[in-house]
């Protein structure tokens, strides 16, 4: 048996995959042990236990910040047509 030299992927075109995705909003990393798959390729240590642990409460953080948010702006639109349709029953009168 005859063994190959293993060749790492181009980084040049890893990292254009990578932004393009991502500008195309693909999450690519929703879970940070993901992540590990390809932090090798780039030379970088797998993150640990912990790490993920933590990038996992940072997301489901970032995630009520981002619901409470959009709540906040579902309100303030529909606050807004209201406001809207009593402007224009006062034009009626």
């Amino acid at each position: 048996m005859q063994h190959s030299k293993i060749e790492r992927p181009n980084l040049e075109e890893l990292a254009d995959a990578v932004s393009k995705f991502t500008a195309a909003g693909a999450d690519l990393f929703r879970d940070p042990g993901d992540e590990n798959v390809i932090r090798p390729v780039l030379g970088w240590p797998e993150l640990t236990e912990d790490e993920i642990a933590e990038r996992m409460e940072e997301n489901e953080a970032n995630r009520q910040q981002m619901d409470a948010l959009a709540g906040r702006a579902a309100m303030a639109a529909a606050q807004e047509d209201e406001d809207d349709e009593d402007d224009q029953g006062e034009l009626d009168l």
